[in-house]
């Protein structure tokens, strides 16, 4: 299950990628006997679904849903510098229009106030703000994902906050430093055993070279854990090399198999353990191409097995 826009499709298919992501790092192996899995009896991808509403808006590159303050306060500027007039200042979760999402690589949000242009530090912004209710608790989860010292003190990672909005008051927060949350999508997690929320995030690196990097993170039984990490690299190399990870969810998770696929190069070694080269100069490569195989036990990812073939 995953979402690339065709932009980024079309970047991927001019170059081929690299690798150096883990496997998932929230799984045990499994104690009790393992089951004969039966791929071929898979129906992939129809329950564990994004869930996209209409506040969902963005480019391609960034999405954002329901944009607001996060900060006690924050000033509106009538330009992009802190030493400009004030427009006004708002309070925290004050809705905000921002203009163009790739503002995100600045240090201003531009807004629209009044249909005017005014500007706020992005480092006092909630890109995506989500409600949910969890067993008749009414919560909001807030992501910062722009650097703050404050509030996400990740200058390449993103901040989730759980506000419980009965209590008015913050209960948890998870922080992620290796991975920006370009896009963020609530994934659908009623299948998922005492799991209160699961999130899809992704980093997009538009360029040869870059590729994606994305997070599914789960709460559940009152903690934040990585669920799994995905990954595309594209490599403009003269010896591009096939490097990249997906993830296939089944109909149901609790009693069928999740498989984590993963295609990975390695250097060819010969008899002695030195890497072989070939005429160019290059390392001879093989692509690794494996499948493990998940189940979702209520508290952990418990591994079933695992497939490779060495492919030339």
């Amino acid at each position: 299950m995953r979402i690339i826009p065709l932009l980024i499709m079309l970047f991927l298919a001019s170059c081929i990628g690299k690798l150096d992501k883990d496997n998932p790092n929230l799984n045990k192996e499994a104690s009790e006997p393992k089951p004969k899995i039966k791929i071929d009896s898979l129906q992939l991808d129809t329950e564990t679904k994004f869930i996209i509403g209409k506040n969902d808006t963005g480019n391609g590159y960034f999405n954002l849903i329901n944009p607001v303050v996060f900060s006690n306060t924050a000033s509106l500027y009538a330009t992009s510098t802190e030493n400009s007039e004030i427009v006004t200042k708002l309070k925290f979760n004050a809705p905000l229009i921002i203009e163009n999402p790739n503002d995100y690589w600045g240090e201003f949000y531009t807004i629209n106030y009044g249909n005017k242009k005014a500007y706020i530090s992005a480092s006092n912004v909630a890109s995506h703000k989500i409600d949910v209710t969890v067993k008749d608790k009414k919560y909001t989860y807030y992501f910062i994902t722009h650097y703050s010292k404050k509030y996400n003190p990740n200058k390449n990672g993103f901040t989730i906050y759980k506000y419980d909005r009965e209590r008015k008051q913050f209960v948890d927060t998870f922080s992620l430093a290796d991975s920006r949350a370009d896009i963020v999508y609530q994934v659908n997690n009623a299948a998922w055993a005492n799991s209160d929320i699961i999130f899809y995030t992704q980093e997009i690196n538009a360029y040869c070279g870059g590729g994606t990097h994305e997070n599914y993170i789960i709460e559940a039984n009152g903690h934040f854990n990585i669920l799994f990490k995905t990954y595309t690299y594209a490599d403009d190399a003269e010896a591009p090399q096939v490097n990249y990870s997906t993830i296939s969810f089944p109909k149901n998770v609790t009693n069928d198999t999740i498989r984590f696929h993963k295609v990975s190069p390695v250097e060819v070694k010969n008899k002695k353990g030195k890497a072989i080269i070939l005429k160019d100069g290059s390392p001879k490569v093989e692509s690794i191409d494996s499948i493990s195989f998940y189940k979702w036990n209520g508290s952990s990812l418990i591994l079933l097995g695992q497939k490779a073939v060495k492919k030339q």
